[in-house]
């Protein structure tokens, strides 16, 4: 009885001491707003009681100017933005990219012999995930080329499952498309890694404790939401890895 009054006297004391934030307005990565968007909420107003809450999913290339110019409060994010100080920057999980294929492709681990039979499906290059995998292409001194892109995963993923192509995604990305029930071969990428990192990202000094409990429940609500994926797509996932927050 007397540790169960303590528990409760240290929840009050929790409760004062947290700040009161009128407004939370949280910027999103589009392939993770759908499935993250009851969690923040629900985050957010049972433990800081955030009457007012706005979601923007934006593509990470807007991210730095809607951080800096105060139009979000924190973001979830594939950028770190080490160009700007005062930010605060918590890892959420780290992730390898994967190979899709259409379901039944043969495959013999050969990437340029898959291209010369059947086309990639490619973010367009304006976005970041297009232009990491662009990039990555060519420090590996493939060339292959462009027949189709587009600027949203479910887009890429309908037209690898209809048979139009292969491409190159991570675990995350292929979440939205998976849950609607696309069918596609998952394989592990025959190259050099490539490597993706989600984070939360606030300013410093603001928004008490919430980033921190934030980022636990996004790890919690992406490692559920993870059944989806096959074994070799989730053991592309790690959820321990990140670098500590920082101002």
């Amino acid at each position: 009885d007397i540790l169960q009054r303590v528990d409760l006297v240290n929840s009050d004391l929790d409760q004062i001491h947290r700040q009161h934030i009128p407004l939370l307005r949280i910027g999103l990565l589009p392939s993770l707003a759908t499935l993250l968007t009851p969690t923040l909420i629900d985050t957010a107003k049972s433990l800081y009681q955030v009457p007012r809450i706005s979601l923007f999913a934006d593509l990470s290339s807007t991210h730095q100017q809607l951080i800096k110019s105060r139009r979000v409060d924190l973001l979830v994010t594939s950028q770190a933005f080490y160009d700007l100080d005062g930010l605060e920057r918590h890892p959420i999980l780290e992730e390898r990219f994967l190979l899709l294929l259409p379901p039944g492709q043969a495959f013999d681990g050969d990437l340029e012999k898959l291209a010369a039979e059947l086309p990639m499906v490619r973010f367009s290059p304006s976005t970041p995930t297009g232009l990491l995998v662009d990039q990555h292409l060519r420090r590996c001194n493939l060339h292959i080329e462009r027949y189709y892109d587009a600027d949203r995963t479910t887009m890429v993923m309908a037209a690898v499952a209809a048979g139009h192509g292969f491409c190159i995604l991570s675990p995350t990305l292929l979440l939205d498309g998976l849950i609607e029930g696309m069918a596609l071969e998952i394989i592990p990428l025959p190259l050099a890694p490539l490597i993706r990192r989600v984070m939360l990202v606030n300013r410093s000094g603001e928004l008490d404790q919430l980033p921190q409990r934030l980022c636990e429940a996004i790890r919690v609500r992406l490692n559920e939401a993870g059944s989806v994926l096959g074994a070799g797509a989730r053991e592309a996932i790690d959820f321990a890895v990140g670098e500590p927050a920082s101002a």
